[in-house]
């Protein structure tokens, strides 16, 4: 991490629990398995905040003083469970957010494996994301996923984010379990 901030960052204990939860992006969050207690969206003592996101986490430890656009995604990874072979699951939300100062341009999108992207209805209050998008310091967009197992077994995926932020291309992780 020192490498990829140009700075040493000291000792980070600290300031990795002070208001973390906050830092959306800081952590791909684990919510399912269990190590005796089970595994929840958000802090829980089976992977406490999950595990780290080197951009994001950067992005979380020094601020917006880079100058540039930012990228995080709320949540940081989809969980579909189990879904008959054969059929399609409902779509789930993921909220990209802006992190930096500068302007966000999302030059693709593009989703692997048995995933897809379903189409957000743009309101008052939604902005979907898509090819080309310009996001604003601080501002959102929007994608929907969808998950239609081919075959049978645990199938995993990502959405990834090719920008102008740090770190790109991004990714979204994806699981699912294809059943008969």
């Amino acid at each position: 991490m020192n490498q990829s901030a140009g700075k040493s960052l000291g000792y980070l204990n600290p300031t990795l629990y002070q208001n973390i939860g906050e830092n959306v992006g800081a952590f791909h969050d684990i919510t399912s398995g269990s190590n005796g207690f089970p595994a929840e969206t958000g802090y829980d003592l089976a992977s406490g905040w999950g595990s780290p996101n080197t951009n994001g986490l950067i992005n979380a430890l020094l601020g917006s003083g880079s100058g540039g656009a930012g990228i995080s995604f709320a949540p940081a990874s989809l969980s579909f469970g189990k879904k008959v072979v054969g059929t399609t699951s409902a779509a789930k939300k993921v909220v990209v957010t802006n992190s930096g100062t500068a302007t966000l341009t999302i030059s693709s999108i593009a989703v692997s494996g048995d995933y897809a992207l379903a189409t957000v209805k743009a309101t008052k209050k939604v902005t979907p994301c898509a090819n080309g998008s310009a996001v604003a310091p601080g501002a959102t967009c929007e994608i929907k996923v969808t998950f239609s197992p081919l075959t049978e077994g645990v199938l995993t995926g990502d959405v990834t984010f090719t920008d102008n932020a740090s770190g790109s291309p991004q990714q979204v992780s994806l699981t699912g379990t294809g059943k008969d």
